[in-house]
């Protein structure tokens, strides 16, 4: 119980730890103190993911596509099409990943939830909790992990079940994408993330995205540029940080939106 309820405090209590700044306001981390921080990657392999025939589930190919991409080496790319591709459970990335979770456009593809389906928890191992998610990453110094031009997008008011605290979330999808390890780099970039009405302070959705580590503090260097917010309880929250760099586009001419969000820029 004491782990559950310091879970709780941590998500909502330290929300927004990382600080919103421009380009320019960016102090790089010293050479040698984050291992981490990496060089501008260089396409690799592109793994295509067909669009479905019709809707039906694409978890299994989707998962199937990252673990190949992580097979073919750093840099690899997923490269999702025009379309929407259907999910009836958590994508897991439980492994180094360097590369890239591409579609072509965030109005042009679309992850959502099979209709009819609802989402389980998934073990998030930092915290002992079954928490639901669209994507879990637990990585580790190697990953590089990088999304961009395509949007998530739930719509049903109670997405999840089989999650910790029940009564807590009410059916509400915990997190669109959990990334979680000691030292990790990350790039959002050209990305939805959209909720909709539900029974969790108003949303379906809790959070957009979460990067965090416990109880070593994660290193790395994490951008978000690009991107729209809407619909949920909190947009973005990185927590237990150290080294950390990042960079977040925090209004529209920066490149991100957020809209009818509670918690958040």
């Amino acid at each position: 119980m004491k782990t559950k309820l310091f879970s709780i405090g941590i998500m909502f209590l330290a929300l927004l730890v990382c600080t919103n700044c421009s380009k320019d306001e960016i102090h790089p981390t010293p050479p040698g103190e984050s291992p981490a921080l990496k060089s501008a990657p260089v396409e690799g392999v592109v793994i295509n993911v067909p669009c479905p025939d019709g809707i039906v589930d694409c978890s299994d190919l989707i998962e199937a596509a990252i673990y190949e991409a992580h097979l073919a080496g750093p840099g690899s790319v997923v490269q999702l099409e025009e379309c929407t591709y259907y999910v009836s459970r958590c994508i897991e990335i439980r492994y180094d990943f360097d590369g890239c979770i591409r579609g072509a456009g965030k109005d042009k593809t679309f992850i959502e939830i099979l209709p009819g389906e609802k989402i389980d928890g998934v073990l998030i191992e930092d915290w002992g909790l079954y928490l639901s998610s669209i994507f879990f990453f637990e990585a580790s110094l190697s990953s590089n992990i990088r999304m961009s031009d395509l949007s998530i997008v739930i719509t049903d008011p109670t997405p999840a079940h089989n999650q910790d605290m029940p009564d807590w979330w009410q059916g509400s999808l915990y997190c669109l994408i959990v990334i979680t390890g000691d030292a990790v780099c990350t790039s959002f970039n050209n990305m939805g993330f959209t909720g909709a009405p539900g029974n969790f302070y108003g949303y379906n959705l809790a959070h957009g995205f979460h990067i965090f580590n416990y109880p070593d503090p994660m290193e790395g260097s994490h951008s978000l540029t690009n991107s729209e917010f809407e619909n949920m309880v909190v947009t973005y929250n990185g927590f237990h940080h150290k080294n950390s760099n990042w960079l977040v586009g925090g209004s529209p001419n920066k490149g991100n939106t957020f809209i009818n969000t509670k918690y958040g820029p």
